[in-house]
């Protein structure tokens, strides 16, 4: 069994940590660059960490990268939904016209 690198595994979690602040500042801002970002920094992240561990690999790093997925598809949801807010006009409802006859009176 092959102990693993600190080195490695401190860059991986110090990408993690700078990630988690980086997506933390999207959601706040609804800043669609930031969670962008994130999604390319933790996709990259996680096949990285997967290919590194791929020749022991353990539950532990297997539900791990399972989880990070996870978050990985809530965030592209959450951005797509801010772009699709951003590209309709939902909040400009048009209630009533002047070509009524009803409000003609």
């Amino acid at each position: 069994m092959r102990t693993r690198d600190p080195i490695s595994t401190l860059s991986l979690g110090i990408i993690s940590f700078i990630g988690a602040l980086i997506l933390f500042a999207g959601v706040l801002t609804k800043r669609k660059a930031c969670l962008l970002f994130w999604l390319y920094v933790a996709s990259i992240s996680t096949t990285v960490y997967m290919l590194y561990n791929i020749s022991d690999l353990w539950i532990f790093d297997a539900l791990s990268a399972a989880l990070e997925f996870y978050f990985i598809v809530v965030v592209l949801a959450y951005y797509l939904q801010m772009r699709r807010a951003v590209d309709t006009d939902d909040e400009f409802e048009v209630l009533f016209t002047a070509s009524d006859p009803e409000l003609a009176t």
